[in-house]
């Protein structure tokens, strides 16, 4: 999901500053641009977090899969090696059945201004 929380934050940004700023350079009111990009970053914050809380919600701080002893052994790539190649032998989907790309309860917001 990093790709995907990558683009889809950057689009809620950009989203977000042009709801503040409008489309063009004669929209943007320069006595106030930091007070304005401080409102686009709240906005941003407040849309978005839901998305990256649900995202990241059962993801360890610590990394304690990857930094396993078993995986970082010789025997742990091994293994994981022999599972990989008989997935691939029976054409088994198993990044399918680790992935959870399911996000609920939010929708990609629509940014008018970032229509053409």
């Amino acid at each position: 999901m990093g790709t995907t929380s990558a683009i889809v934050g950057a689009y809620c940004l950009a989203g977000e500053i042009g709801e503040q700023f409008g489309r063009g350079a004669a929209e943007v009111d320069s006595s106030n641009v930091a007070g304005a990009i401080a409102k686009a970053f709240a906005a941003y914050d407040a849309r978005f977090r839901p998305f990256m809380d649900q995202v990241q919600k059962g993801v360890g701080e610590d990394g304690s899969f990857y930094s396993s002893s078993l995986l970082s052994s010789s025997f742990g790539v091994s293994l994981l090696h022999l599972i990989a190649g008989l997935a691939s032998f029976f054409k088994l989907n198993i990044g399918a059945m680790m992935l959870k790309e399911q996000v609920k309860n939010w929708d990609l917001p629509d940014y008018e201004v970032l229509r053409a």
